[in-house]
């Protein structure tokens, strides 16, 4: 069986109909057609990151998907994240994706200055398009994000993952556009700890190292007052990230 096969009949067996559902409305992508349909959908023509959907099922099911699919047998004191792990590693050693062809250092070029105009574009809409109202949490702010983000670009490339997702140790990006995460903090007057900023850049260092992603854009709203004055010294030691701070 090969990754797109896997990872479809992984969809369809452990997720019912309706969660499928809601990951390609959350994608803005159609919801119609039985499960098979939906699960192939999500592979095909979404941005998600699959570690996202998988956190989401249970220990139990992790550990059925292990034995099921890749007849690993691992104790039952192996963690979420460790079978998460499993999982992935033995889907990237697939053998489609070894006869997969290598890109030509041109193709490469051209895939990194895309994702660098990407990056650009979407910190000028946000930087300066975008203006938060009333803000009450993340959420609320990853919401107001998407809807500008989807009407100023396509709906089909941008897609959320829950404001401050993580399952165990796993981290996912609030938006992904592309290859470009977006993370959301809203520091409001309550969270006034210092090491809230030094725990978001950790979080989008991350998303770089972890997740492969070849740009991040923090977008902070800061009504405690505790980002740094000198943050734009980290665009200078960090080329691929950019931070947008409102207040």
């Amino acid at each position: 069986m090969d990754k797109f096969e896997l990872l479809v009949d992984i969809l369809e067996t452990y997720f019912q109909k309706w969660e499928l559902q809601q990951f390609l409305e959350e994608a803005g992508l159609k919801k119609s057609g039985n499960k098979r349909e939906l699960a192939e959908r999500i592979v095909k023509e979404s941005d998600y990151d699959f570690t996202y959907l998988l956190s989401r099922l249970t220990k139990d099911e992790l550990f059925d998907i292990v034995e099921t699919y890749f007849e690993i047998k691992v104790p039952k004191s192996t963690t979420k994240q460790e079978l998460l792990d499993i999982i992935f590693e033995n889907i990237n050693t697939d053998e489609i994706e070894e006869d997969e062809p290598l890109l030509s250092e041109e193709q490469i070029k051209k895939l990194e200055k895309e994702d660098e105009e990407l990056l650009l574009k979407v910190y000028k809409l946000l930087k300066d398009g975008f203006k938060p109202y009333r803000i009450e949490n993340e959420a609320d702010l990853e919401k107001q994000l998407v809807v500008y983000l989807r009407s100023s670009l396509s709906s089909e490339i941008v897609t959320p993952q829950k404001a401050g997702a993580s399952r165990g140790n796993v981290h996912i990006p609030d938006i992904v556009i592309k290859n470009i995460a977006i993370e959301i903090k809203h520091f409001s007057k309550d969270r006034k700890r210092r090491d809230e900023w030094d725990k978001a850049i950790g979080q989008v260092i991350r998303y770089k190292v972890d997740g492969k992603y070849s740009g991040v854009i923090l977008y902070l709203v800061d009504d405690a007052g505790i980002v740094p004055d000198y943050y734009k010294e980290y665009e200078d030691v960090i080329p691929w990230l950019k931070i947008i701070i409102k207040k």
